[in-house]
C-alpha cells in the first residue's frame, strides 16, 4: 500500500488505531450503520452516474456506498486502509463492476483526472486535520474536470478546513 513518507506521531497513531479498531469492528459495522442505507442510495442518485461513469469510493469500509453507485455506474473502485473492512466489502459485493483495494486516501494509486465521481462518506470526522486535508487534495487530483466530489459526514469539520469547505459549497 502506497503511503506518504514522514508521518507525524498523530498520523501514525491514527493509522494504528484504525487497524486495531476495524479488525474487531468490521463484522458489525453494517449493523451499526444500517440507518445510512437510504442515504447511500440517495447519494448515488444525486451523482447521476451512468454506464460510462467511473466512481471512486474513498474509505469504502464494507462497500455499502460503492455498491449503491455500482447499480448504475460503469465502474466503481472502493479503497480503504483497513484490510478487515475490505474483506467484508468483497463478501458483500455481487456486482461485477465493483473492485476493492487497500489504499491510503492521502496517496491514491491512480493517475490525475481519472474519475467522474469521487466520494468519501462517514470517514473525514475520524481523521486528524492533516490527513483530512491530504485526502481532499487527492480527491481533487483524481477527479476529471467537471467531475463531482461528494463529502458525506455527520457535520462539517471545524477550523480553517471546515471554513474552506463551507465556502466551496455556497
Amino acid at each position: 500500500m502506497r503511503t506518504r513518507p514522514g508521518r507525524t506521531d498523530e498520523e501514525r497513531e491514527y493509522y494504528s488505531l484504525n487497524q486495531r479498531v476495524y479488525s474487531v469492528f468490521a463484522p458489525f459495522y453494517d449493523l451499526v450503520t444500517f440507518p445510512a442505507r437510504r442515504l447511500r442510495r440517495e447519494v448515488a442518485a444525486l451523482a447521476d452516474v451512468d454506464a460510462r461513469s467511473i466512481v471512486l469510493d474513498i474509505g469504502t469500509g464494507t462497500g455499502a456506498q460503492a455498491n449503491a453507485f455500482a447499480e448504475k455506474a460503469g465502474r466503481v473502485v472502493g479503497i480503504d486502509v483497513s484490510r478487515s473492512m475490505l474483506v467484508i466489502a468483497r463478501r458483500n459485493t455481487r456486482l461485477p463492476n465493483v473492485t476493492f483495494q487497500q489504499a491510503d486516501a492521502t496517496a491514491l494509486p491512480f493517475g490525475d483526472a481519472r474519475f467522474d465521481v469521487s466520494c468519501v462518506s462517514f470517514v473525514l470526522h475520524e481523521m486528524p486535520a492533516s490527513i483530512r486535508e491530504q485526502t481532499i487534495g487527492e480527491m481533487a487530483r483524481v477527479i476529471k474536470p467537471g467531475g463531482t466530489v461528494f463529502i458525506i459526514d455527520y457535520a462539517p469539520p471545524r477550523g480553517t478546513f471546515g471554513h474552506l469547505i463551507s465556502q466551496l459549497v455556497r
